[in-house]
């Protein structure tokens, strides 16, 4: 565990000038929509003399920890921290379930038409925003054209890349028009909603957010914090009163915060899963996330550029001694880089590769790699991230054990990635966060090798097309058909060897109660049941 020290806590204004002298930045980044990166690096710095002051832990207050915000405008924001803040605020049309099915929560529903080039969205009639004035399809007009017309980081800007125009039919219905037909319509509908009357032209609104959600924004403090109110909406009314978003410097991790009674809500990666404190682990709710990690090959090796060889060393995956060693038990094992919960998926044809070693120990053997002077294989890894540097030392064990001569790799994130880009490496562990809607141009498509996360420099004409099908699917039915033969077929041609999908924790203190049931895009999904005590 790491703490801060004994110090005395200082005025969190002196704070907030070694910040801005610093100007340190946020840790959490949004991957770019078309070609999202692999993730950063996990590191947690001591912050032996920068601490906040807790605050007390007043009846029916929530207490949350954010970084310092750029603004307050969800459809402008770029940070995951703050965009979960702001989902107490705003709702968006659809959310993902616990198999990551886009069900209606604002809309009610939507339709399909020309052959899945447009979508007519309908929501009810009675509809208000917290201001009382109603909610109606030319908000979603408004919200689409302003996505669009962002930045490329910002946190739904994906949802929005394929649409051609939004216009309203009526004040319950709008129809959006697509460049190309889209499968995973729900989705791409997963995004907040604001109001036209309030947003339109004013200048203050990024940092005086005005929402429908189950709270009310009150007032933020300059480096402070942000502060809201209970407030009715269409889910009735929460049984918490208050809430106070206190902001933290980037080098104090959330946990860290609520181990030092400055919030009473942490979302812990399982990398902090030895963190966590006996009483904070019973409070500790698991959720689905689609943060894959993998092994990925240099295909321009010719040895392995040999499937069958891939295939053994697959094999050689101590998967379950990784995941109930490293993750602790929370992971989803997978071999694809498709989550196995995706309530879509089938897992007929889908081989798994279970480990192995005497399969594994004979294909290679036959290849003529093992017991080979003239043949190793070094396994990179960046040096920041201690979980994935045991994942290479339990898999170098692994491959070692039938033969093979290889050896582990760590370097500095940056020379990592330098590697990775320039082919100077023979195999890599990484981990990249994918879309909801599991498009994967940038990690598999021929076209991704030069400026997406194609380091393996895998082309393949089959692949290429399935994932332009199942990204232009008409309608459902046809995405979950492209989407399970995408899936059957990255086991057969094995692009990466996946490990795993890392499952996150919602950790609380004691003082909040009440069943809570995080999901993928809201770790507040059922905020009203929650209880501040």
């Amino acid at each position: 565990m790491i703490y801060f020290s004994g110090r005395v806590f200082m005025n969190y204004r002196i704070i907030v000038v070694l910040i801005c002298c610093l100007v340190l930045s946020s840790c959490n980044r949004v991957t770019d929509a078309v070609f999202p990166e692999l993730s950063e690096p996990t590191t947690t710095t001591v912050a032996s003399d920068i601490s906040v002051q807790p605050q007390k832990n007043n009846d029916s207050t929530l207490r949350l920890a954010i970084p310092l915000p750029n603004n307050l405008d969800p459809l402008l924001n770029t940070d995951v921290r703050v965009d979960r803040l702001l989902r107490l605020v705003f709702e968006p049309l659809f959310v993902l379930d616990d198999s990551f099915k886009a069900v209606p929560n604002l809309a009610t529903g939507y339709s399909v038409g020309d052959g899945g080039m447009s979508v007519t969205v309908t929501i009810p009639s009675g509809l208000t925003w917290e201001d009382g004035l109603p909610i109606t399809a030319s908000d979603i007009e408004y919200s689409i054209d302003k996505l669009r017309n962002a930045p490329n980081n910002v946190i739904y800007k994906s949802c929005v890349e394929n649409v051609s125009y939004c216009a309203p039919l009526s004040d319950t219905e709008c129809i959006i028009r697509y460049k190309s037909p889209i499968g995973a319509v729900g989705c791409n509908l997963c995004f907040p909603i604001e109001a036209r009357h309030y947003y339109e032209g004013s200048y203050n609104a990024p940092m005086k957010p005005m929402g429908n959600g189950s709270f009310r924004f009150t007032g933020y403090t300059q480096s402070k914090e942000a502060t809201f109110v209970a407030s009715s909406s269409f889910k009735g009314a929460p049984k918490i009163q208050k809430v106070i978003a206190t902001v933290i410097p980037d080098d104090v991790s959330e946990l860290d915060a609520l181990e030092h009674g400055i919030t009473d809500v942490a979302v812990v990666s399982s990398s902090e899963t030895g963190k966590i404190g006996a009483a904070e682990s019973e409070s500790a709710v698991l959720y689905n996330t689609n943060k894959f990690t993998y092994l990925g090959f240099n295909l321009r090796n010719e040895t392995l550029a040999d499937i069958s060889v891939r295939s053994a060393l697959a094999r050689l995956i101590p998967t379950d001694e990784i995941i109930r060693n490293i993750y602790a038990g929370r992971a989803v094992a997978s071999i694809t880089p498709i989550n196995p919960i995706n309530g879509l998926l089938s897992d007929v044809g889908v081989e798994s590769y279970q480990y192995d070693e005497s399969m594994a120990a004979s294909v290679l053997q036959a290849a003529g790699v093992t017991n080979n002077d003239n043949f190793s294989l070094t396994i990179l890894v960046n040096n920041e991230n201690s979980g994935r540097i045991k994942i290479a030392e339990k898999i170098k064990t692994s491959f070692n054990k039938v033969g093979l001569s290889a050896s582990v790799e760590a370097l500095p994130y940056n020379e990592y990635l330098k590697r990775l880009s320039s082919g100077d490496f023979d195999i890599y562990i990484a981990q990249t966060e994918l879309k909801e809607n599991y498009n994967l141009y940038s990690l598999l498509h021929s076209k991704a090798i030069n400026g997406g996360i194609n380091y393996m420099h895998f082309s393949d004409a089959y692949m290429d097309r399935i994932i332009a099908e199942c990204n232009t699917a008409s309608d459902e039915t046809q995405y979950k058909e492209k989407l399970n033969e995408l899936n059957k077929y990255c086991s057969i041609a094995l692009p990466v060897a996946g490990i795993c999908f890392e499952r996150e924790a919602l950790v609380t203190t004691e003082h909040i109660q009440g069943d809570k049931k995080p999901t993928l895009n809201n770790i507040f999904a059922n905020i009203n049941q929650w209880e501040a005590e």
